[in-house]
């Protein structure tokens, strides 16, 4: 590993110090750079976390957003269709109604007909 990153970063030690860094390998880094470089590690991955974080929420936020829209407009075409259902079952209704209205209308017709017969 060791003569991979030389090859890779050349044999300037300040560059593998910096690599190593970079990578988390602080056990390998020179003791003069460890005192200099927690510090400056910690901060750089901390405000990655951060940035990582911020786009986490930014993502959530949209794909929320995106959801919510979503579920109105389900909500829209479920309404839609609950009215065109009740409007069908109103029809229905009325429809046999009428059927019902015009059978009591020709039973009553008949039984006049059948009274003013008996009649004479």
């Amino acid at each position: 590993m060791k003569n991979r990153t030389r090859s890779t970063w050349g044999d300037d030690p300040e560059t593998l110090n910096k690599a190593r860094l970079q990578r988390g390998e602080l056990g390998k880094v020179c003791p003069s750079a460890k005192g200099m470089g927690y510090k400056k590690l910690a901060a750089l991955k901390l405000d990655d976390i951060s940035h990582c974080l911020t786009e986490q929420q930014e993502d959530f936020a949209s794909k929320t957003a995106q959801y919510q829209q979503e579920m109105r407009y389900l909500h829209r075409m479920l309404q839609d269709k609950q009215d065109v259902l009740d409007e069908a079952l109103q029809e229905k209704r009325y429809i046999a109604l009428k059927a019902i209205f015009r059978s009591s209308v020709n039973s009553t017709r008949k039984f006049n007909a059948t009274v003013i017969f008996f009649k004479i």
